[in-house]
């Protein structure tokens, strides 16, 4: 996948962090952004979200399971996406916006990914049982903004 946007993205990530996903794995940490969103709708992550965090590197890294079969490779990777998940709270700031534009950018040239991004954005979203009403309004201003319905 070639998009302008996404690649500048992930070169100004890359000068202000110490990634080791290549860009095919930033392109999945991406998509994966909008769980993030939904999940520090009210503001903080507890340890309890802390669980869904690292349900979400579980999930990404699952998406490599094929071309990964060596267990312990997938396990790194699920590390990997952990320790980009916990900076990019650390930092979200810095980085909400433009993951979102640059995500916007990915879905005009790749529309079949609208679906999964909003499924695994809903999916994170009901785990706790409820969705909050931070959530919802997150939610809501994401569909909008990335145009997922």
């Amino acid at each position: 996948m070639s998009n302008q946007e996404v690649e500048l993205l992930y070169e100004n990530y890359q000068k202000h962090s110490n990634t080791k996903l290549s860009q095919d794995k930033f392109i999945t940490l991406l998509t994966f952004f909008p769980a993030v969103q939904v999940l520090t709708a009210d503001g903080e992550i507890d340890r309890e979200e802390w669980v869904y965090v690292q349900y979400i590197a579980k999930s990404m890294a699952e998406t490599y399971k094929d071309e990964l079969p060596n267990r312990y490779e997938l396990i790194d990777l699920q590390h990997t996406y952990e320790e980009e998940l916990s900076f990019i709270l650390k930092n979200m700031d810095r980085w909400s916006e433009k993951f979102t534009i640059g995500l916007k950018s990915y879905l005009k040239e790749m529309p079949e990914v609208k679906e999964i991004v909003f499924d695994v954005m809903y999916m994170f979203a009901d785990a706790s049982n409820d969705i909050s009403k931070a959530e919802k309004e997150m939610i809501d201003n994401l569909k909008a903004e990335l145009e997922l319905a």
